[in-house]
């Protein structure tokens, strides 16, 4: 089953009703699919995506949006700051989760 999930995982990630499927699965059988190198997807957004889909619909708050404008790249490689001039610019995200446990926060 994981090996035919893994082969068709970008079919799946196009499909609404697959994708919510998908978002559904234990995070036993979701995380080593995710994670497995021979995954088929033609980019790995295809995969953020739908760990970003899994965590929200099991998110027991709403999203907040933190805009940061201005910022600065230090010590960025020369990659970063070629990506940092692009025509439409870059988007960064980030995705904080609480950790029921220890009621600290943790960056994904």
């Amino acid at each position: 089953c994981a090996e035919v999930l893994r082969a068709t995982f970008h079919e799946l990630a196009d499909r609404p009703e697959d994708m919510d499927l998908l978002a559904k699965l234990p995070v036993s059988v979701l995380g080593p699919i995710l994670e497995a190198d021979d995954l088929e997807v033609p980019a790995e957004a295809n995969v953020l995506r739908v760990a970003q889909q899994v965590l929200r619909g099991r998110m027991s708050r709403s999203e907040v949006v933190l805009k940061i404008t201005d910022a600065k790249l230090f010590n960025a490689p020369e990659a970063l700051q070629t990506l940092k001039r692009a025509a439409g610019g870059v988007v960064w995200e980030a995705l904080i989760v609480e950790d029921p446990l220890q009621r600290d926060f943790a960056a994904l």
